[in-house]
């Protein structure tokens, strides 16, 4: 029995490897006639071979048939007239109407030599009532394909590559087989993606490996019959002259099971905005969504987001943006979303695994974006699996407290709330910097919609927080000064706690951290948390190895700028409430992640798939990627990475709370 069953495998894997050998050797694909003559012929050539097609048209009469060709072949040369002479190849045979072998191959010519091949036509009278001449030269036409990927959602499927190497002068097409069958695709050329080369010179990630193409080409088929999951597609470039490559690329086309969305931008127009991350107009659909969510055509703004990430990954993230509020995705109707790309976290889990332990787990934050996955397409060319989320803005659905932008006067401050990011770089339009030398930007409301006057304020309101907790009394539930009376003590513990357990670097009030005044109870809140890409081990330099030095706790001893963590450390109060609160939690947090992980890659087993075909990250570098990168190759790889270090930081945090 077993010895039959190894046959049947042996007999299967011939038949692939044959199946597989017909699809990739196939003759140049056959010219189709460009005029109606009623006798057309072609001559093409590739390689060491000219290949002669003719045709006889069906609304020929008879008298005009053509019944007897004739080919003549020799070298060429400008020197001399053209020749019919017999000399590398001679060719007679009857030719009848509809007949299918009309096709002659004239082989052992010389690469890079022009030959001239005359195709001559009688009637059955053997008068000659055509003739023409060919000047071909054989020689390859290399194509060479990469980030070639196909995807499958409203029965149809979403073809893109761009080329590592071709000869855009003699590209024409490219001819598409599926099962042996071309599927007779018309392939456009996708407008130029952006030059990604412009900003990469600013970034010190000199060392990522991803391929960057300036091009990008697509295509879409509707045959049913081939729109099935899994199923294997062979391409080939095709030249002018109608000749198929040798080198074919074979890409398998996997199911998108989640929302697609889908960008139009007309980046030409647009690019230099676009590089500047200034938002320029674009339309937006979103399809595939099982919820009955479908947008069609939406005008939106678009304008690219991160700093580091933006200039030093090929795999962007966006901010979008619709004239009206929006329920995009199945979230709460706004205006504003974000489109994150994750592509430094090849697990593509960090940011929506941290959103799900703050909504689920660490409750004492008010509110915490929701996210969904989408396979995301611009300008028809598959982008990769990108998570939208919410962005931090007050409204009822958000943050909801009554927005400062609807204060009438100074006089009514403290009955409004705003919103603040730590943010080192002050690149927003209002910018606050303490006395401790901490940077925030105002959020929201935008800060051209502001008085000075209530500008002023804000930043008085910040700068009296800072001058509580830095006075001698900030412990002592007594004073004014108590820090009780500035912060607030629940949203704060559940904040740092989180941003411990991910050891995020982007938490040290750095940029990422966010933090909003609640008119309710006169203090700060912080949250929402953001921003997990590069947490949970994914840098280098926050390994298993360094989690016994004195830095292993994310907030103590941290020396970028002089951080009020700092401060708050050093209280032994503040210190035991962030312990009470991690043993309420500690159970829950140990098998949180095992349940999660097992059902996000359920949902999303086919797009994390395309995605790594798309973007081939896994085993390389990429900016400041963790140790022993080179070791894990695969998708599971990186997820018992993941896993096995929050499983070792759990512990850590037991042994040293």
């Amino acid at each position: 029995m077993q010895r039959l069953k190894i046959y049947f495998a042996l007999c299967l894997f011939a038949l692939v490897f044959f199946v597989t050998g017909l699809v990739c050797c196939k003759d140049p694909v056959e010219p189709s006639p460009d005029n109606q003559d009623l006798f057309y012929a072609k001559v093409v050539a590739r390689d060491s071979s000219a290949y002669v097609w003719w045709y006889c048209s069906e609304n020929s009469s008879n008298q005009d048939n053509v019944s007897i060709v004739k080919i003549f072949c020799d070298e060429y040369s400008e020197s001399k007239e053209n020749t019919k002479d017999i000399d590398s190849a001679s060719f007679t045979s009857s030719y009848e109407l509809k007949k299918s072998e009309n096709k002659y191959l004239i082989s052992n010519l010389s690469n890079q030599k022009s030959y001239i091949v005359c195709v001559c036509g009688y009637d059955d009278n053997g008068n000659e009532n055509y003739a023409e001449d060919f000047i071909v030269t054989p020689g390859s036409f290399t194509a060479k394909f990469d980030n070639a990927t196909a995807v499958i959602f409203d029965n149809k499927i979403y073809f893109s590559w761009a080329f590592s190497e071709i000869d855009k002068e003699q590209f024409k097409t490219v001819n598409i087989y599926a099962r042996e069958k071309g599927l007779g695709l018309n392939i456009s050329q996708v407008s130029k993606t952006p030059a990604y080369e412009k900003i990469l010179n600013e970034s010190d990630d000199i060392n990522d490996t991803c391929p960057r193409y300036d091009e990008y080409y697509s295509c879409v088929s509707s045959d049913k019959k081939y729109a099935v999951n899994m199923t294997t597609f062979v391409l080939r470039a095709v030249n002018t002259d109608g000749i198929e490559t040798d080198e074919s690329c074979t890409v398998r086309a996997y199911e998108s099971d989640i929302p697609v969305v889908m960008l139009d931008v007309d980046l030409e127009s647009n690019y230099d905005d676009f590089i500047l991350q200034k938002k320029i107009p674009a339309s937006l659909t979103v399809t595939n969504d099982f919820e009955g969510n479908d947008i069609e055509n939406a005008e939106i703004t678009i304008k690219g987001r991160g700093n580091s990430s933006w200039k030093s990954s090929p795999k962007k993230s966006y901010t979008i943006k619709f004239s009206k509020n929006c329920s995009f995705l199945g979230m709460n109707k706004a205006k504003s979303f974000a489109l994150i790309a994750n592509y430094f976290d090849r697990t593509q889990m960090r940011n929506c695994y941290a959103y799900s332990m703050a909504k689920n787990l660490f409750t004492n934050l008010a509110w915490t974006p929701d996210c969904e996955f989408t396979d995301l397409f611009i300008n028809g060319v598959y982008q990769g699996l990108y998570l939208c989320v919410e962005t931090p803005k007050i409204n009822k659905e958000r943050i909801n407290v009554s927005n400062l932008e609807n204060c009438a006067g100074v006089s009514d401050f403290d009955k409004y709330g705003w919103l603040l990011e730590a943010n080192v770089r002050a690149d927003e339009t209002f910018n606050i910097t303490t006395e401790h030398n901490l940077v925030f930007s105002l959020k929201d409301p935008d800060g051209e919609d502001l008085s000075q006057e209530l500008k002023t304020c804000i930043q008085d309101k910040v700068q009296a927080v800072e001058n509580a907790l830095y006075s001698e009394d900030y412990t002592d539930p007594t004073s004014t000064n108590y820090w009780k009376n500035y912060l607030d003590e629940k949203s704060l513990i559940d904040w740092i706690l989180l941003e411990e357990c991910a050891k995020n670097p982007d938490s040290n009030m750095y940029s990422s951290c966010y933090v909003y005044f609640d008119p309710s109870d006169q203090k700060l809140h912080f949250g929402p948390v953001w921003d997990f890409d590069l947490g949970f081990g994914n840098i280098r330099g926050v390994t298993a190895e360094d989690w016994k030095t004195k830095a292993s706790w994310r907030y103590d001893g941290v020396t970028v700028n002089d951080n009020w963590f700092n401060r708050l450390w050093s209280s032994e109060e503040f210190k035991n409430l962030l312990k009470s609160r991690y043993e309420e939690l500690q159970e829950q947090l140990v098998q949180y992640f095992s349940n999660y992980k097992n059902n996000l890659f359920d949902n999303l087993e086919s797009s994390i798939k395309i995605n790594i075909t798309r973007w081939s990250i896994l085993g390389k570098e990429t900016y400041k990627c963790p140790e022993g990168y080179e070791q894990r190759v695969t998708y599971s790889d990186e997820a018992d990475y993941l896993s096995e270090w929050l499983t070792n930081r759990f512990s850590w945090i037991d042994e040293n709370l």
